[in-house]
């Protein structure tokens, strides 16, 4: 290891700089263990079934989220935190030899760290703006826009990153690793302060609109306007309940990304502003900036897998279809398109039903509904429903009301007012015979009734002629 050491400028540290420095590679350490997980998840669970082409792969998240356009910016976000979290673990070498050489080891580093810095700061305000265009404007992006950003995006940190290598003296030692120097104040700025804070000042204005409009203070859609109401922000939405709450999960999961982005790399923003004044800073303190930087990538990840936690419900069929419908909308994709978990049609249970009857508003008689006349069901999954209520984890916390029609969800805006619930023959016969005579009195009672037999082919009708006071009932 010491020939690859250039001697011609050596900076030395103490013992007890030594000693601290050592938080920085362990925090990378930290990060690239992270790293390796996610890259060997997705390695195994979207990149070898693809080539594989085979339906019995398990179907992760991480399978259906990285095949999709936000899921193409978040893994470009992992890979440059592993750039960044590969200039961290170097700092193993400067602790072992006690002291910074300057060479191609401190300019591999440099460039390592300059490209990591500005993969970032590019990918963390790509994923604000394709959110925004998704969950919020509802705009589809057409496939081959994710791979022309990403593309961009990368070509513009190689160039930043490589650019300074072909200039004297522009990477050095920096206090306690390698960077652009001192010397160079307006490099400083431009190369490294700038992206931080002009994306950290963008992903904070993107992610705040976001988080605004899903949680329905702020609406885009016909003019700018504000509500403040609970009650106003969901009745004047044209979304369901179901489908407007669960955005707003999504919506505060993606809020932690750039609170992270902003906390991590204040500190890495201050120092180079003070180094751009022409001041230095102290030991201690560039410890900490980079001990920041280095334990970004965890962050990342850890945030990563909370997005999948609240977007589990969508991979696993635990919500409503109407759910799913929007949200593959809104992530505009077809990775969703394979999925197997959409709900199956609901059935109706089987066994003779009694239609429910009413009063006449013109006369006294009483006339059964017809079946023309029920609410129209919605498709609902028994199995997802009993799946999301045994669940221990309550992810969403969506209140429903219990339904009565046998586990179908009915809805609301169609439902009439019922007399009475819907009863077998046998049982609205027993009530019948209970209930007070001199409320049907004088009158004669005729009820179609549809009786279901078993393996029949038609409906036959069945006529109840109930005569009073005397009640009788006549099956012919």
């Amino acid at each position: 290891m010491a020939r690859l050491v250039d001697v011609s400028y050596y900076m030395p540290f103490s013992t007890s700089q030594a000693r601290g420095l050592i938080v920085v590679p362990v925090f990378a350490l930290l990060s690239a263990l992270a790293l390796s997980f996610i890259v060997y998840r997705c390695i195994r669970l979207v990149v070898i079934p693809s080539f594989q082409r085979n339906a019995t792969t398990p179907r992760a998240p991480e399978n259906l989220f990285f095949r999709t356009h936000l899921g193409h910016y978040a893994i470009s976000l992992v890979f440059s935190n592993v750039v960044l979290t590969s200039a961290g673990l170097m700092e193993f070498f400067w602790v072992k030899h006690s002291g910074i050489h300057y060479g191609s080891l401190c300019n591999a580093q440099a460039t390592l760290m300059q490209t990591g810095s500005w993969a970032t700061c590019f990918f963390s305000v790509a994923i604000g703006i394709h959110t925004c265009n998704s969950l919020v404007f509802r705009f589809r992006q057409m496939r081959w826009v994710s791979v022309v950003v990403i593309a961009f995006g990368w070509f513009v940190s190689l160039v930043i990153g490589l650019g300074p290598l072909g200039k004297d003296n522009v990477y050095g030692p920096v206090i306690v690793s390698c960077g652009v120097t001192i010397t160079h104040r307006g490099r400083i700025f431009g190369l490294k302060s700038f992206p931080v804070l002009f994306g950290s000042v963008l992903a904070v204005i993107v992610y705040s609109l976001i988080f605004l409009v899903l949680r329905g203070v702020l609406r885009v859609r016909g003019g700018i306007k504000f509500t403040l109401k609970p009650q106003e922000r969901w009745s004047t939405s044209n979304n369901s309940e179901e489908y407007d709450r669960f955005m707003g999960a999504v919506a505060k999961s993606m809020l932690w990304y750039p609170v992270a982005f902003v906390l991590l790399l204040l500190p890495f923003t201050i120092a180079n502003l003070i180094q751009f004044r022409g001041q230095n800073i102290s030991f201690g303190f560039d410890v900490f900036v980079h001990a920041c930087w280095s334990i970004l990538g965890l962050v990342n990840v850890a945030l990563l897998y909370n997005t999948f936690r609240v977007l589990s419900p969508v991979y696993h069929g635990l919500t409503l279809p109407r759910i799913q419908v929007d949200t593959e909308k809104s992530f505009g994709n077809n990775a969703f398109d394979e999925s197997p978990v959409l709900p199956p049609v609901a059935h109706k249970p089987k066994g003779p039903l009694l239609p429910l009857y009413r009063k006449d508003n013109d006369s006294k008689s009483l006339s059964p509904l017809s079946l023309s006349e029920f609410p129209e069901i919605k498709q609902h999954s028994r199995n997802s429903s009993r799946s999301s209520a045994d669940s221990a984890t309550h992810l969403l916390r969506i209140k429903r009301k219990p339904s009565r029609y046998h586990n179908m969800r009915v809805k609301q805006d169609k439902m009439r007012s019922l007399a009475q619930a819907i009863l077998p023959i046998a049982e609205l016969n027993r009530q019948l015979v209970a209930s007070d005579l001199e409320n049907v009195k004088g009158r004669r009672l005729h009820l179609d009734l549809p009786v279901t037999e078993v393996n029949a082919a038609k409906l036959t009708l069945e006529t109840l002629c109930l005569h009073l006071p005397n009640p009788r009932i006549f099956l012919p």
